[in-house]
């Protein structure tokens, strides 16, 4: 039974990474489109296009709390999106 339980948690861990409180990774943010730099192992920099995010993508990159730099072209946002975004309180 443990051995059951324990392949489950794997199983979901693998699917959900971000759900252990880490935040995204660099490979996640990636497959938005989304250019990304780190630094002392840490995500700082965003650069991405409006265009290509949806909601998620904005849920997404409002998690990456190490972030110093963010850059989004293309559409406006919506005030639902830069609410997404709103816990960003390391941007310079």
């Amino acid at each position: 039974m443990k051995l059951l339980a324990t392949l489950f948690l794997m199983l979901v861990s693998s699917q959900f990474p971000s759900a252990s409180g880490a935040g995204p990774t660099t490979a996640e943010l990636e497959k938005l489109g989304a250019t990304v730099r780190e630094a002392g192992g840490e995500i700082v920099e965003i650069k991405a296009d409006c265009d290509k995010l949806g909601e998620d993508g904005y849920r997404l990159i409002g998690k990456v709390t190490s972030l110093t730099s963010l850059s989004l072209s293309g559409k406006a946002m919506s005030d639902d999106q830069l609410a997404m975004l709103s816990g960003l309180t390391n941007l310079e």
